[in-house]
């Protein structure tokens, strides 16, 4: 997914994305596989902490990114 490769640009572990945007490793997980719902709540935090448009979420191969930016 357009996460995983972002978080590993960074050389991040879930760990410390989940930390930087304070919630739960599996939380992060399951946002970053595409079985979680939380982007709404998450987005803004997200494109902060790795520097990028809302728009560039909508290109996720995988995932519900697309669901929460229409």
């Amino acid at each position: 997914s357009k996460l995983f490769e972002l978080r590993k640009q960074k050389s991040w572990s879930q760990e410390q994305t989940a930390d930087y945007l304070n919630i739960s490793r599996s939380a992060y997980q399951r946002i970053e596989t595409g079985e979680g719902f939380s982007w709404a709540n998450n987005l803004e935090k997200i494109c902060e902490v790795f520097e990028i448009q809302p728009e560039e979420l909508n290109k996720l191969p995988r995932g519900r990114a697309h669901e929460v930016l229409e």
